[in-house]
């Protein structure tokens, strides 16, 4: 994802005195370039994703690094019924930080969900299952995600965060779903 800032009234050709970071929010920058692997099998699944991007300098680095032990699904081609994760995870809490960003509608997470976690993934143990339309993801997590301020990806205490969320998608006829969800 590329940006472009052609105007922003914010902007100063300066730089801070205090951070040393320029004051210009008028330039070009690469927002997000990822590159995703997935495995899967029977009884296992792995991810690893790589994001490059330009927001505060040139960075990169992991945002999913996971492996998962599944049960065997109940059927051929069918989406397993429970899976148990270890690494860095998405933080299973609401439906927009669980959706993929390709899969997401808007380019952006909302400003609840941006405020609430400042990062996406944080390492720890998740617990997912599906039964029929019911869909539930806990997670063990250092809480201090990627993207935090404070100590991204690190923990500095003992100790964790419980987060989880119950979900439910039913589709009502071929066009309309119905999809909610709690998160804790």
């Amino acid at each position: 994802q590329a940006d472009g800032v052609l105007s922003s009234q914010a902007s100063e050709d300066e730089v801070s005195p205090s951070s040393g970071e320029p004051l210009n929010e008028t330039r070009y920058l690469i927002r997000r370039a990822r590159l995703r692997v997935t495995a899967e099998d029977a009884w296992f699944a792995g991810a690893l994703e790589i994001d490059g991007n330009t927001v505060r300098g040139m960075s990169s680095g992991l945002t999913d690094a996971e492996v998962s032990l599944r049960l065997p699904p109940p059927a051929p081609f069918a989406p397993s019924s429970l899976a148990l994760s270890i690494g860095l995870l998405r933080i299973p809490f609401g439906a927009e930080l669980y959706e993929l960003d390709p899969d997401r509608l808007y380019l952006e997470r909302s400003n609840v969900i941006r405020a609430l976690f400042p990062g996406t993934f944080d390492l720890g143990v998740g617990l997912a299952g599906r039964w029929r339309a019911f869909d539930v993801r806990f997670g063990l997590m250092n809480g201090e995600p990627i993207g935090e301020p404070g100590f991204p990806a690190r923990d500095p205490n003992q100790a964790k965060d419980l987060v989880g969320r119950l979900g439910m998608r039913a589709a009502i006829h071929d066009k309309v779903t119905i999809t909610a969800g709690v998160s804790a």
